[in-house]
């Protein structure tokens, strides 16, 4: 299962999410640092949960963190999240 599938299933299992997008950026940052050819190290994440209503930025941060580790975090060099509760 590539790290990106494992992101997915996790959040979805975590955050029953209304949107939810998994980005593998990792190509746009060959050769920069972090870059370990796995082709799977730079993620961006668009979630949408109900468990982020009412929570800080720093809050919904540490929830997806808590989430995602210890694996699949510890093949990730960088995470880029925008993290938002219901409308």
């Amino acid at each position: 299962m590539t790290i990106q599938q494992q992101i997915e299933d996790r959040l979805q299992d975590a955050f029953r999410p209304q949107e939810l997008k998994v980005e593998n950026e990792s190509e746009h940052h060959r050769g920069h640092a972090g870059w370990d050819g796995s082709g799977e190290s730079h993620f961006r994440i668009v979630l949408c949960s109900e468990r982020f209503n009412g929570l800080t930025r720093v809050q919904r941060h540490r929830l997806v963190y808590q989430a995602l580790s210890p694996e699949p975090m510890n093949h990730i060099h960088a995470l880029q999240m925008e993290l938002t509760g219901t409308r």
